[in-house]
């Protein structure tokens, strides 16, 4: 993600205006520290489900659910987010996650299911904050009253972009992830900033 519009959004605010932003209205948090991962095909769910410490092959579509991943050893790997789609999954491994993010792959890999790094070309963006439904809702067009927690929409064309908005954050009920073209998240912030 071009770093140009979030610095300026950022740049000279004090860690107690920060917190109070994420708190008392909203604030963006940069996703690039995330790992993110496409699982795609019908092999996607039951591959990620041996996986996970919860039934995913069985997650509702336009769902997402946070699942302990374990090695062979019993080995916490950590708790990335499984975002199902259709018969595609997003997987966002948090910072500290990474090895869930490798053991994944490595796995999908074994079982000829496709995996494919996101990043290369797509960024994530966290809108955080109790307010934080007013620039999804105003600036990116999704009705935040019909998308429940933990839940998924897509926007197929958002001035010329596809998004992927979550509702998902750790600041408090109301946050939202979105995934999309750099360009898109970058017009996103001028627009709600």
């Amino acid at each position: 993600m071009k770093e140009s519009i979030l610095k300026k959004y950022t740049d000279g605010i004090k860690l107690e205006d920060g917190y109070k932003r994420i708190r008392e209205g909203f604030a963006f948090v940069d996703g690039s520290v995330f790992g993110m991962y496409k699982v795609s095909g019908s092999g996607a769910a039951d591959t990620l489900d041996k996986l996970a410490a919860r039934d995913l092959a069985y997650l509702n579509i336009e769902t997402v659910s946070e699942a302990l991943v374990l090695d062979e050893d019993a080995k916490a790997l950590g708790v990335p987010y499984f975002c199902r789609l259709d018969e595609d999954f997003i997987v966002l491994t948090p910072p500290g996650c990474e090895k869930a993010g490798e053991w994944i792959s490595a796995k999908c890999a074994e079982d000829g299911v496709d995996i494919s790094d996101l990043k290369e070309e797509k960024s994530l963006l966290f809108i955080e904050g109790p307010v934080s439904y007013k620039p999804v809702r105003e600036v990116l067009g999704v009705d935040v009253d019909l998308l429940p927690i933990r839940g998924i929409t897509q926007v197929e064309d958002w001035n010329g972009f596809a998004l992927t908005v979550m509702r998902i954050g750790r600041s408090n009920e109301y946050a939202y992830a979105i995934v999309a073209d750099g360009d898109a998240i970058l017009k996103a912030v001028e627009g709600c900033g």
